[in-house]
Parts: C-alpha cells; sequence; structure tokens
C-alpha cells in the first residue's frame, strides 16, 4: 500500500513524549476536534450523556444479555459490579459522572495514572481518535516526516487477511490475548512473540483495538462528535471472534476505553 506500519502500537513511552512537549495542545494538531467541539464541555456532554442514556436503556430492557455478558463472557466480579453500578446510576448521577470527566476534555489518557495501564512498555490505551489523530500530526511535525492512522483497508492489508488471525487461522488462546486467555489484562507490547505477522507485524491479534482513519459509514463524515471511526483487531476484554483480521469494531470519535489504542504508519 506504499506505507510502512509500525511494528508495534503506540506505547506509553511514546505517547508521553507527545504529552510532555509544551506544544502539545497546539491549534494546527486539532483541527477536528476544535471543529467538532471535543474542548468544549458543553457540546461533547450532550453527545456522551445520549449515548450512554441509550446504552443504559437498552441493557436495562435486556437483563439476559446483562446475565450472558457476567455469566458467559468471563466477566470478573469487578466488571460485573460496575455494570451493575451503571444500571442503577440516576439521570442526575450519570450527568454528574460525565460532566466530572469531560469539562476539562485534555489529551491525557483516562487510565493514565493507573499501574495497571502505564507500564512505559504497554501500549497506549483510554485515547480518543481526536488524540491519535493529534499524537500522528505532532510526530510528523517533529521527526519532518509523515505520519498517519492506517485506514480500514491498509490494516487488514498489513494484518494478512487472507489468515483469519496473526499467527493463523485457528484460534488458540496462547497465541493471542482474548478474553479467553487467562492474561487477565493488558501486555506490554510484542510480549506474545507468535503473535504476529508474517511481515513482523506484533499485536494484531487481541490485547487492544487500534483506532483507524476510516469513517464506520461514509455519511457519518460530517457528524462531528457523533462520528463513528472504526477500529482494528480485538483486545483483552473482548472475545476471539472480534480478534479476527476482518472484524469491524467502532466507537464514536470521543470514546476513550481501556482497551482501544492506536498503530500508525510512515508514508512519503
Amino acid at each position: 500500500s506504499g506505507v510502512r506500519v509500525g511494528v508495534y502500537p503506540v506505547t506509553n513511552a511514546e505517547y508521553s513524549c507527545f504529552l510532555k512537549d509544551p506544544h502539545h495542545s497546539d491549534p494546527e494538531f486539532w483541527p477536528e476536534a476544535i471543529n467538532d467541539g471535543w474542548f468544549s464541555s458543553d457540546a461533547i456532554f450532550v453527545s456522551v450523556f445520549s449515548h450512554w442514556k441509550k446504552v443504559q436503556a437498552h441493557l436495562r430492557e435486556n437483563p439476559e444479555y446483562v446475565e450472558n455478558l457476567c455469566a458467559y463472557q468471563n466477566f470478573d466480579k469487578k466488571q460485573c459490579a460496575s455494570l451493575f453500578y451503571f444500571l442503577n446510576l440516576t439521570e442526575e448521577n450519570l450527568e454528574n459522572m460525565i460532566r466530572e470527566l469531560y469539562d476539562h476534555n485534555l489529551p491525557v489518557p483516562i487510565m493514565w495514572e493507573n499501574p495497571e495501564y502505564n507500564n512505559p512498555s504497554m501500549p497506549v490505551v483510554g485515547v480518543s481518535v481526536y488524540e491519535a489523530i493529534a499524537y500522528c500530526r505532532w510526530l510528523s511535525k517533529k521527526s519532518n516526516s509523515g505520519y498517519r492512522l492506517l485506514s480500514n483497508d491498509e490494516w487488514e492489508e498489513a494484518a494478512n487477511s487472507n489468515r483469519r488471525y496473526a499467527y493463523g487461522n485457528r484460534p488458540n488462546y496462547r497465541l493471542m490475548n482474548t478474553i479467553e486467555s487467562s492474561w487477565g489484562g493488558i501486555l506490554p507490547v510484542g510480549i506474545i512473540s507468535e503473535n504476529k505477522t508474517r511481515e513482523g507485524l506484533f499485536d494484531i491479534s487481541g490485547n487492544l483495538f487500534e483506532w483507524t482513519s476510516s469513517c464506520y459509514l461514509s455519511e457519518e463524515v460530517h457528524r462531528g462528535l457523533d462520528t463513528q471511526y472504526i477500529c482494528k483487531g480485538g483486545s483483552w476484554v473482548q472475545d476471539a471472534s472480534r480478534a479476527v483480521s476482518t472484524y469491524i469494531g467502532r466507537g464514536k470519535c470521543w470514546v476513550k476505553n481501556i482497551d482501544v489504542g492506536f498503530r500508525i504508519c510512515r508514508y512519503d
């Protein structure tokens, strides 16, 4: 595809260089985020609140789905407790929680201070697609080279999509970090040496979802904060079916999840 793809997803160590640069918040790196109102607490509140209200209503109306999540998808006690806490939040409490999270929206990963996630050699997670794009622009300027996210098609090409997983066609829970594996958390990059493509790209299958530059639906390109972007690769809190190279995950552009980070590519 004419691009050179990162061997690993971007790590905490690499992302920290971005955050430590006093110019990381310069507007030149954030045009979409500024235009869409990502830095505006009122604008982002409307999008985030309406989204989580819909999720909450859906879960309340489908108790058997909640039961399946906890009983059959290996949710641990902490995850189940968090889910039921969310289900029982009043509208006022939900609003307060969202305002607390987004009133001062900054490009800092949501688990940046948590030792379970902030090991320098771990992939950075808890970043929105805006932050991933800004990092690419910042790195391009610092290095005088061109860096960006891969598109969905480029990601699948890099992942050898003629194989279901990076290492082969059959799910092997020893070779990738998904919910069926026994790892129980996100892993530093490259830890599972067999989990790589023929070209030597690590962590394509499992561990973390990776943002791409592709919108989930082409007509969503101009929907601002409600635009959904495709993410690929599966993760440690999702089942192995989502680690298949052709699986298309998605998230709104403000989403900062504990299992979503990004991989970059260099172009000339």
